[in-house]
């Protein structure tokens, strides 16, 4: 049975789960008789194989790439971008590693995480500011580095890197608004394939 709050996240691939205490449902199914619809989940990653050849991306980040201000949080650019593309006969998947608050170092880390996987996405896109390391000059300059280091991670795996601009803010004023600026602008002159975020904002 499909369900769930957020339809354009699920896609159809959400399922009920019920649960029965003290009730060995397996060995003696008849006992599973009166079940109660579980109000959660357990967090899990189900990997699937196709015959047909597919494509997978990943973003990993902070509450930008999570979906900010979206259904729950989950409803990200990656999963709406997922459901417009993927199709029967050219399947696409999206893994979204990226939790609200955290810093580009915090992201980067986990980055090399997933490279070292045997699964690894067909391209991952770099977060390359975020409002969680600071609004200064430094920080941004820090951030920019960082994103670079990941590209070169990328690279190194196999993996192309799609650079993000960082998107306006309303916590931003004229002078720390620049900073963010000077990257849209760093991203746009490194000759890497980008997603204009600045645009889009």
């Amino acid at each position: 049975v499909q369900t769930c709050a957020l339809p354009i996240f699920a896609n159809g691939r959400w399922w009920k789960t019920y649960s029965q205490p003290a009730v060995d449902g397996v060995g003696t199914p008849s006992a599973f008789n009166s079940p109660g619809q579980s109000s959660r989940t357990p967090l899990c990653l189900v990997r699937t194989r196709s015959e047909l050849r597919g494509f997978s991306f990943a973003a990993v980040g902070s509450s930008i790439f999570q979906g900010y201000q979206t259904s729950g949080y989950h409803n990200s650019f990656g999963h709406q971008l997922q459901n417009l593309i993927s199709t029967l006969t050219r399947p696409i998947t999206f893994q979204n590693d990226s939790v609200q608050g955290r810093s580009t170092a915090t992201s980067f880390a986990r980055l090399g995480q997933i490279l070292a996987d045997t699964y690894k996405p067909s391209w991952i896109f770099v977060q390359t500011y975020s409002l969680n390391d600071g609004t200064t000059q430094a920080s941004a300059d820090a951030g920019w580095a960082r994103a670079m280091e990941a590209v070169e991670l990328c690279e190194r795996n196999g993996v192309v890197p799609i650079l993000c601009t960082p998107t306006p803010a309303s916590a931003l004023t004229t002078t720390t608004d620049a900073y963010r600026k000077q990257i849209v602008a760093r991203v746009k002159a490194s000759g890497y394939l980008y997603a204009d975020f600045d645009a889009a904002g």
